[in-house]
């Protein structure tokens, strides 16, 4: 295990759990509600999220890749020239992967539609979707 991962991990498990205990100590619970945010937060928000997340970790991914088997190939190529040029289809598939995120990104995109001014969140055929 990393030296980070205890910092990564322990410190908002600690913060979380002493925010939680204070505000049950202090008879102030009910300031934390789950249920109330996700009633007024916009699902076009959590689209929005999605997709930025969806463009980000794909090239993240990406170039993580790309770092890591050039630097196979980099090492490789040191050791036995020949097989330098060889290599190169994985970094094509890491270059996939970044488009395929692309790609998924433009189409949820415009899958997003406005909202119309006469739909109404509390109707029986929304309460179990």
């Amino acid at each position: 295990m990393a030296y980070g991962s205890y910092a990564t991990i322990g410190f908002p498990a600690a913060a979380a759990t002493i925010f939680g205990l204070h505000l049950l100590l202090t008879g102030k619970g009910e300031t934390f509600n789950v249920g109330a945010f996700l009633e007024e937060t916009s699902p076009y928000s959590w689209a929005t999220l999605g997709v930025g997340l969806c463009l980000g970790l794909s090239v993240l991914g990406a170039g993580w890749g790309i770092f890591l088997t050039g630097a196979s190939i980099i090492g490789g190529g040191v050791r036995a020239p020949r097989i330098r040029t060889k290599n190169l289809i994985s970094i094509v598939f890491c270059e996939v992967v970044a488009i395929y995120g692309v790609i998924m990104s433009i189409v949820f995109v415009q899958k997003l539609s406005p909202p119309s001014a006469n739909i109404s969140l509390y109707t029986p055929s929304n309460y179990f979707t």
